[in-house]
């Protein structure tokens, strides 16, 4: 059953990708699908957006990539 992942805003504060940091505020969102047997959890599927976040930190740029 999927569950969409609420949005959550996080403080960057560096050392991801080498890009540096500026304390700045980033949204995450993703969805997570769960598989559940006999009443648990028995497998988790989780994305989320992370071009997005890289796109919020300046490290992607808008329409950067190439549709073939």
């Amino acid at each position: 059953m999927p569950n969409r992942v609420k949005m959550t805003i996080d403080l960057y504060k560096g050392g991801w990708f080498n890009i540096p940091s500026e304390n700045q505020r980033v949204k995450e969102t993703g969805i997570m699908i769960f598989l559940f047997q006999e009443g648990k959890v028995k497998e988790l599927w989780c994305e989320n957006s992370v071009a997005a976040i890289l796109y919020e930190l300046g490290a992607l740029t808008k329409n950067a990539h190439t549709i073939y």
